[in-house]
């Protein structure tokens, strides 16, 4: 006869056979009970044991008694006792199980039939790994709620609970407040420093605005990183405002009497814009970015533009009348006379512009230091063309004139000198006869201020940069009383272009393409330095399409 104990879901055999029962699939004891099928059914005692058993079990005791006193043999009578007694304990077990299988899950928690793997060592088991066979590596519980970090287990943190399943990292006692899902929060809000958890400034890595400062909170939530916004914090966005820039476009040309529609391309800043044009009295609305212009002559218009951070920011275009002749007044240009001009070698006197209203022409009357005269054209995408003329025998030195002005220390100049010779009013330096081309780029003025050298010198200087020189322009000089007609394009890509023919038969001296991105517009002006009865004269521009 055999005897059998039902433990958990499984049956123990007399024979120490371990099987499930109401499982299929594969019955293969592989040592891993969560990788075998859940169908298993297990190979059971033979029909005639368990009925033995069972008879033997579910009998009656006192039928069993009364068969005993009838025995005549002290060995049968203990025989009989011994067998009462199984019988009696059996049939308890039996009740107990039926009566209560609560008690019986119980008991397989308690007494092995769950066994979990505890791949991170800290004694608290994987409820997705267990089995109900004690295997290396597991303990007799399930519940680690996460597996691979030893500092995660119920208890862990048991200044917050002794029983929550919570992670303390930096093991202060507190759990940490923003786990990893399915893992307990705790209330410490800085998991990786020993010293705080409820005293953290902030939440790490957020980010906030605090005036026009970006504040990003490190990883332990105690220090921030500030970042100082130069245009101001975006508070919905949390980042920095980028530099308000604007573009006013490329030069306008219209008919006379024609109106043009001006726009302002606006980025950066934050977003709220205003807008004011000058001057305002020929246009529509000077408070929006596309107003309507309607100028009787060549107009720079300029647009300021703010934010609501207090950004700034400008630009200019000009609105020229097709056909018509600029006016080169002094009295409504700029005369900028070159401080670098002033030094003990050169006792020239200062420029003396005059204009003609009659003739339409500009000249500097004396021989005069070096000076531009700037009238508020702005060329971007457009070709500007016009007459020079030197009207006298005398001196030998140098006609030009000078464009994409941003300021009077960052341009374009085109120069032409009639002779060669060591200019010893521009720091004696060696100058060729010929026109030549250069880009001014002063960028630290303080350290190295503009001088002579840096627009006439047939070579780079610490300001300057020469872009033709006059080998690959023209080494012949202009001639005495003989006017030119020369014409300017600068297109908007950086691509320039100089043109200079004889104005009395249009014979071509001499012509120059070259490409530069340093200024992509700016403004035009006149120039010379040190020769008399120098003049200007019939200037008109062309808008490229």
């Amino acid at each position: 006869m055999s005897i059998w104990l039902q433990v958990g879901l499984g049956v123990v055999t007399a024979g120490g056979l371990l099987a499930f029962s109401g499982c299929g699939g594969s019955c293969v004891d592989d040592g891993f009970a969560w990788q075998q099928g859940k169908d298993c059914v297990a190979a059971s005692v033979s029909g005639t044991d368990s009925a033995s058993a069972t008879d033997t079990d579910s009998g009656d005791p006192t039928e069993s008694s009364a068969s005993n006193s009838n025995s005549n043999s002290n060995s049968n009578s203990e025989t009989a006792s011994a067998s009462n007694s199984a019988s009696q304990s059996a049939s308890a077990t039996e009740t107990a199980s039926a009566s209560d299988p609560t008690d019986s899950a119980s008991d397989s928690d308690t007494v092995g039939g769950m066994f979990c793997e505890d791949v991170d060592g800290d004694g608290f088991g994987d409820p997705a790994k267990c089995s109900p066979e004690e295997l290396p590596g597991t303990v007799p519980n399930d519940d680690d709620c996460d597996d691979t970090d030893v500092n995660t287990f119920p208890g862990s943190a048991e200044k917050d609970s002794e029983t929550e399943c919570q992670r303390d990292e930096d093991g202060d006692g507190w759990g940490d407040n923003d786990p990893p899902p399915g893992v307990d929060p705790g209330t410490d809000c800085a998991d990786g420093d020993v010293a705080v958890h409820d005293t953290c400034g902030c939440t790490p890595g957020a980010l906030s605005c605090v005036g026009d400062d970006l504040h990003e909170c490190d990883a332990l939530g105690m220090m921030d990183n500030v970042t100082a916004c130069e245009f101001g914090c975006d508070d919905a966005g949390l980042q920095c405002w980028d530099a308000l820039t604007v573009d006013a476009g490329p030069s306008v040309c219209i008919d006379p009497n024609a109106q043009a529609s001006l726009l302002a391309m606006v980025s950066g800043g934050d977003g709220v814009y205003a807008y004011a044009w000058t001057p305002a009295d020929t246009l529509d609305d000077p408070a929006i970015a596309d107003p309507k212009a309607t100028p009787a002559s060549a107009t720079q218009y300029t647009v300021d533009v703010s934010d609501g951070e207090g950004n700034m920011g400008s630009d200019n275009v000009t609105v020229f009348v097709k056909d018509q002749a600029l006016e080169l007044s002094p009295d409504t240009c700029t005369v900028f006379d070159f401080p670098h001009e002033d030094n003990d070698e050169n006792m020239d006197p200062k420029s003396n512009w005059a204009w003609d209203a009659n003739t339409k022409e500009l000249c500097e009357t004396l021989n005069a230091k070096g000076s531009a005269l700037f009238c508020g054209w702005e060329l971007n995408n457009a070709t500007i063309s016009g007459t020079f003329e030197v009207k006298t025998a005398a001196d030998d030195d140098w006609v030009g004139f000078m464009w994409g002005m941003q300021d009077t220390s960052h341009f374009y100049v085109f120069t032409w000198k009639q002779l060669g010779q060591n200019a010893g009013t521009c720091g004696n330096v060696d100058v060729p006869a010929g026109m030549q081309v250069k880009v001014v780029n002063v960028t630290d003025p303080m350290a190295n201020p503009m001088a002579c050298v840096d627009i006439h010198a047939a070579a780079d200087t610490a300001n300057s940069k020469l872009l033709v020189a006059v080998d690959d322009f023209t080494t012949t000089g202009w001639a005495d009383n003989t006017r030119y007609d020369f014409d300017l394009t600068h297109k908007a890509g950086g691509e320039m272009t100089i043109v200079v023919r004889r104005a009395n038969d249009q014979t071509l001296v001499a012509q120059t393409t070259f490409m530069d991105t340093t200024y992509p517009g700016g403004d035009f002006a006149m120039y010379t330095k040190s020769q008399v009865n120098t003049c200007f004269s019939d200037f008109t521009v062309d808008c490229i399409p």
